[in-house]
């Protein structure tokens, strides 16, 4: 009724360069993180525990989390 276009805004095919109505979020991942994810997604590709395997997200400028928690135990241990 509006003249609205629904399948716009819910259906169709994105670019992975389009700017998302929630790329002003910032939660540490990179949008770069998250285009690799989607790319290893669309391959049935499993990306490593992060506890086991940094995928560089970005998430670790928080100085927080699993990230900052898995530095904290190694330093000084040579791992």
């Amino acid at each position: 009724e509006c003249g609205v276009p629904i399948d716009f805004y819910t259906t169709r095919e994105r670019s992975l360069d389009e700017v998302f109505p929630w790329d002003f979020i910032d939660a540490g991942v990179s949008k770069e993180f998250l285009k690799r994810e989607w790319k290893r997604a669309m391959e049935a590709v499993v990306t490593p525990n992060c506890r086991g395997k940094c995928s560089a997200c970005g998430a670790l400028k928080f100085g927080g989390g699993v990230c900052f928690e898995t530095r904290e135990t190694t330093e000084g241990t040579g791992l």
